[in-house]
């Protein structure tokens, strides 16, 4: 659910989000979310030069551009499990307060699904559907106002 969530409701950008899951998976060699997550990462607009160049540590590519920078503080989070004030002004800089939150989420969602798939050596499943890749792309939904939910069950008015 929490993946779903992270897929779909963000105000992070697809392609900076699959981008930094794929640097996850590559800083933890996890073949379980990286062969996921390039089928994501086309399906959301990343291009195939964005795609080789974090999956094969080529974080100096011209292809990743603005994303370079911030590629490289998920990378040093991930192998360090820390940042420092340079890293998280790097990332203020680029995103804003939100977006910084979210990825710094990001980051440590998919480390956890790296590390259990590393320590219960999950096989990779094969590429991920268009299901999932739509649901990746949807524009996040507002938030819903639980009081208005109360106010509608009320009135006997379905949710």
């Amino acid at each position: 659910m929490l993946g779903g969530a992270l897929l779909s409701s963000l105000s992070l950008g697809p392609v900076l989000r699959e981008l930094v899951i794929l640097q996850v998976a590559t800083s933890t060699g996890s073949d379980y979310e990286r062969v996921q997550h390039e089928a994501i990462a086309a399906g959301v607009g990343a291009s195939p030069q964005q795609v080789t160049a974090v999956v094969t540590g080529q974080l100096d590519s011209p292809a990743l551009g603005e994303y370079e920078a911030i590629l490289r503080v998920v990378d040093d989070l991930v192998r360090t499990h820390t940042t420092n004030s340079v890293g998280l002004d790097l990332l203020r800089q680029r995103v804003n307060d939100r977006e910084t939150v979210e990825l710094l989420l990001v980051v440590g969602y998919y480390l956890g699904v790296a590390l259990l798939a590393a320590a219960v050596d999950l096989d990779p499943d094969p590429p991920a559907q268009m299901a999932v890749i739509d649901a990746a792309t949807t524009t996040p939904r507002e938030p819903r106002d639980p009081r208005a939910h109360h106010a509608r069950a009320a009135r006997g008015v379905p949710a």
